[in-house]
């Protein structure tokens, strides 16, 4: 298992080599020289694991805090926070590595709001004629944007796959460079997490979300031909918005 915060083992050469034999010649003090044969086995391929070590800086412990036990609103501040500094200081962004604040991340979005109060019928026929492009007064336009309880959970939901994704992403290239391994895909621990997420979760604003934090900040070179699946499989989706927006990016490749 790597540990990104282990210097040693990224400096370590890890090829996943085929078990092979080899003959090596033995010699018992110049009278008798003998050749066996024995079999190498071959490596194990590492798997990525980031840390959780005993220390955590109080920065950290105080994000995953908030985002386990805060309010929706703190929670909502807090992943800004988390935002602002993968954006604008990715150095420092190692700190983000420990699993404690992915798990956290997940919690949010694996919280059950099925029983938090939504949008009213008015609201949602409102958003449909709006989204669709038709003319809203402004009392309209208005009353369609006040936001429910179950609407601010969504929007936390949707906020904490982008952040997860920043993460994988700067992981990925934090173990390209500190190493000589090249993960694939589904190497990086949160992205299978984010799959299921993307199979199981019945919001579609999630789903779509996904996609696109799929696609964005994963979408590197040696990730092509997984994220190409990927996409062609959400092109399937019952969703008319995570289709359309699969096959934008499709396009796109």
């Amino acid at each position: 298992m790597i540990d990104i915060q282990d210097i040693s083992v990224f400096d370590r050469v890890r090829e996943n080599l085929p078990a092979q034999e080899v003959s090596v010649n033995f010699n018992n003090d110049n009278l008798l020289t003998y050749t066996k044969t024995i079999k190498i086995a071959s490596a194990k391929k590492p798997e990525i694991v980031p840390p959780q070590t005993d220390y955590i800086s109080p920065d950290i412990k105080q994000y995953i805090d908030i985002l386990n036990n805060g309010t929706m609103a703190e929670q909502e501040n807090c992943m800004i926070l988390i935002e602002d500094k993968l954006c604008t200081n990715p150095k420092a962004a190692t700190q983000f590595f420990d699993s404690g604040i992915t798990d956290a991340l997940f919690s949010v979005i694996d919280k059950d709001i099925s029983k938090l109060k939504g949008p009213t019928f008015t609201q949602k026929r409102l958003r449909k004629k709006w989204i669709e492009g038709k003319k809203l007064s402004d009392e309209e336009f208005k009353k369609a944007c006040i936001i429910s309880d179950r609407d601010m959970a969504i929007k936390n939901k949707m906020r904490a796959v982008c952040c997860i994704a920043e993460i994988q992403s700067l992981l990925y290239e934090e173990v390209v460079k500190r190493s000589d391994l090249k993960p694939s895909f589904y190497d990086l621990p949160a992205v299978p997490r984010l799959i299921d997420v993307y199979k199981n979760t019945p919001y579609e604003d999630v789903k779509e979300c996904i996609v696109g934090a799929i696609y964005t900040p994963l979408n590197f070179p040696d990730f092509r031909q997984d994220v190409y699946e990927f996409l062609k499989q959400a092109e399937k989706s019952k969703s008319k918005r995570v289709r359309k927006i699969a096959k934008q990016f499709l396009q796109e490749k």
